[in-house]
């Protein structure tokens, strides 16, 4: 009787790994088809020159050579830096929210309410958040109309028309776009800090902002290396807000990686420098993924 029991049991095992391989099974074959086959072809195809006319018959093997042109390439090397422009939103973002939190947390009635209103621009659309700042930064729209009439500034920038300029409204739509998003992440770190810790410092007499930098910052440190981690990893795949607002321009000082990417493999149709780009991108996320991996250890260690 006691053997008769083990068969029932076993095909019970069977069929749970059946349905839970099943489950996972659609989600596993859409990274394999959207994600993995199409990284693999992209990585080969940064090897090669593709004449489109010819189909999959056009595609001829280079070597190196599409890596050592990007060393020498103009505007790779102009959206590299303006890729390492586009991280001080990280930052500033990340600096405006510890003291948004900081307020929310403590201070502010109706915080709830406020803690949504802060959140919606995470959760509006890029694009649609690109074209109304594009539409405020006109060279006749809102902003500068309020600089000449209320502040006197005859002639305002041109923001988006001003290769000095352009980089900072973009940045400065990027950081609008992400501080609800930090803001609401820090809150819900700051609600696990002890009240005990801020009366004992009030207790000796320390002032508001040594219990900031002295507590609060150093006990929020896991949640500012993760919003760090995710900010510049964001901030190397940006693409949406340069494609809407300013295409790149004017000429080539609002260029990034993600828009290079575009420009050879979809105007200049350089299909193979263009992979190879975005393998350059792909290396740098992947960095930063293990960075981020090594660093989540560290804090769970810690």
């Amino acid at each position: 009787m006691a053997g008769s029991g083990i068969k029932p049991k076993k095909r019970y095992h069977k069929s749970e790994s059946l349905a839970a391989y099943s489950m996972v099974l659609p989600g596993f074959a859409g990274v394999l088809l959207f994600l993995v086959l199409p990284l693999i072809f992209v990585i080969g195809l940064s090897f090669t020159t593709w004449d489109y006319a010819k189909g999959f018959e056009g595609i001829t093997f280079i070597g190196l050579e599409n890596y050592s042109r990007m060393f020498g390439e103009g505007r790779v090397q102009i959206s590299i830096v303006n890729n390492l422009i586009y991280l001080l939103s990280v930052p500033i973002s990340i600096g405006l929210a510890i003291f948004l939190a900081s307020a929310l947390n403590r201070y502010v009635f109706f915080k709830k309410g406020l803690r949504v209103l802060y959140f919606l621009p995470f959760i509006t659309s890029m694009v649609a958040t690109s074209v109304v700042f594009r539409s405020l930064f006109a060279e006749f729209g809102p902003i500068n109309e309020i600089l000449t009439h209320m502040f006197g500034i005859e002639s305002p920038p041109k923001w988006f028309l001003s290769s000095a300029w352009v980089m900072p409204c973009i940045i400065l739509v990027q950081v609008w776009h992400d501080l609800g998003n930090s803001t609401i992440i820090l809150v819900a770190g700051m609600q696990g800090i002890s009240q005990e810790l801020y009366e004992a410092a009030v207790m000796d007499g320390a002032s508001g902002w040594k219990r900031l930098t002295k507590i609060t910052i150093p006990l929020l440190t896991p949640y500012i290396f993760f919003l760090s981690i995710i900010g510049i990893m964001n901030a190397f795949k940006v693409y949406d807000i340069v494609k809407v607002m300013t295409a790149g321009g004017p000429g080539m000082s609002s260029n990034v990686l993600v828009y290079a990417v575009y420009h050879y493999g979809f105007k200049l149709y350089d299909m193979g420098f263009a992979s190879a780009i975005s393998v350059l991108v792909f290396l740098i996320i992947m960095v930063v993924t293990i960075i981020q991996f090594i660093g989540q250890k560290k804090w769970v260690n810690y």
